[in-house]
């Protein structure tokens, strides 16, 4: 099986129709610890793989494993000061939401949030508000050319601006290790492994 024939439909549609398709995407957050949600100073970090592979394709599900396997542990690279950060940001964005609840921003009452129908349009975002703060993240795409090959690379890895030396070298490692990974999976779809 080739690399087209492994995407879902709509990534298969993409490629064609737009020459790129996002294949696997790795994000990194800090959310507020759901088994503590009183304490704020209790922060986990969830690390999400998605995909858009077809399901049932074992060397690409065991990769995507492995992958996940890999990243779970991310919070193991977080420095102590990098950790404070996270903290910090997660209850900024706490009392952003409470705010709007209270039709202010900054503090101060903004008219428009008590309009109806602006708040039909927030009301979604502050019953189910999500609180996280972004860690890293890293995807690899695909893109096809004008001779029709299909071209594989990785984006730079997007960081949290945060990010002390420390957790930096481990977070280098961690991606480096999934990029091994991944790249395999690639390579192995595109017939050179």
């Amino acid at each position: 099986m080739n690399l087209v024939e492994a995407l879902c439909p709509e990534a298969q549609e993409d490629l064609a129709r737009h020459g790129i398709v996002e294949l696997v995407s790795v994000s990194v957050m800090a959310v507020p610890d759901p088994s503590r949600p009183e304490d704020r100073l209790a922060l986990k970090i969830t690390a999400e793989v998605n995909d858009n592979f077809q399901n049932g394709i074992p060397a690409v599900e065991r990769d995507l494993e492995t992958a996940d396997k890999i990243c779970t542990s991310a919070e193991d690279d977080l420095s102590l000061s990098l950790r404070d950060e996270l903290l910090v940001t997660l209850d900024t964005r706490r009392r952003e939401i409470a705010g709007l609840r209270e039709g202010k921003i900054n503090g101060q009452p903004v008219a428009y949030l008590s309009d109806p129908a602006i708040a039909s349009l927030i009301r979604p975002t502050l019953e189910n508000p999500v609180i996280d703060a972004h860690v890293w993240s890293v995807g690899w795409c695909a893109t096809k050319e004008d001779d029709g090959k299909i071209l594989v690379y990785c984006d730079d890895p997007l960081m949290s601006e945060d990010v002390d030396e420390d957790s930096w070298v481990r977070i280098q490692d961690r991606i480096r290790r999934v990029n091994f990974v991944i790249g395999g999976l690639m390579a192995g779809l595109l017939g050179e492994g």
